[in-house]
């Protein structure tokens, strides 16, 4: 067995970068703090080792602290709240956007009377974001293929988001995300309705024949009177409800 070298088990008292650890606890900054002020001097610690070494040094954590108290750094400004009344329709101006895609659409939404499908459904809405709106900015995210409502702080600061919604900014994530809770079953079906008819003179549904697909949705609540069936995507059993899908048969269009 190897003899162990004899040396110190700790960094000593004169370590620079601990006298700095020290003076910027005694500064009240928090463990992310003092890892993004070291980071600009060149020195890398994590969070984890951050906190082992104040301990060690006998501090406690912080106290949870109003933005007024924290150590004054620069931060992200807060993106605009969206607001159908903040839109200044009368300020022309040229910007860039990753959202060009979507204003090829918006001759088929006027083509196809789409507001009047919302009006029809009473989709719910308010002041600041009636229901057209919300439904467009919904809308430009599943047209650019973003599928999820986490994501959408990317499109938040994006004009061309904002000017498809006919909005000075998109919605964020605690808008949208619960908006699907306070739409009905008979405004869904009034909706596909309104969809449908939009589809037949366009002559995309010519009705000769579908293909049926009844694949099983998980259900996410806690409680539901549901059978046990099973969820391929997850391999196993799960609580679940069967969905219809009806696609035409020489088209992309789901019923």
């Amino acid at each position: 067995m190897p003899t162990p070298k004899p040396g110190p088990k700790q960094a000593p008292k004169s370590d620079p970068v601990r006298e700095r650890l020290l003076e910027l606890r005694q500064r009240n900054y928090s463990s992310d703090e003092i890892q993004a002020q070291l980071a600009q001097e060149q020195v890398t610690l994590s969070p984890s080792l951050i906190q082992q070494l104040l301990r060690r040094e006998g501090f406690a954590k912080l106290p949870r602290r109003r933005d007024e108290a924290r150590p004054r750094r620069l931060r992200p400004a807060p993106a605009a709240l969206a607001e159908i009344r903040a839109v200044a329709w009368s300020t022309a101006s040229v910007f860039e956007t990753q959202a060009g895609g979507l204003f090829v659409f918006i001759p088929t939404l006027v083509a196809w009377d789409f507001a009047s499908w919302i009006a029809q459904a009473q989709l719910p809405g308010s002041i600041m974001i009636p229901a057209l709106n919300t439904l467009l900015a919904r809308l430009a995210r599943k047209l650019t293929g973003q599928e999820r409502l986490s994501p959408v702080m990317a499109g938040c600061t994006d004009p061309g988001f904002a000017l498809f919604a006919a909005l000075n900014a998109l919605p964020k994530t605690t808008a949208l995300s619960p908006y699907s809770d306070r739409v009905t079953w008979a405004m869904i079906l009034s909706r596909l309705d309104s969809y449908h008819q939009g589809l037949q003179p366009s002559g995309l549904l010519p009705g000769e024949g579908f293909t049926l697909d009844v694949p099983p949705i998980p259900q996410r609540g806690e409680e539901a009177v549901l059978e046990k069936h099973d969820v391929s995507k997850r391999r196993r059993r799960d609580r679940a409800g069967w969905v219809f899908l009806a696609q035409a048969s020489d088209t992309r269009v789901l019923g």
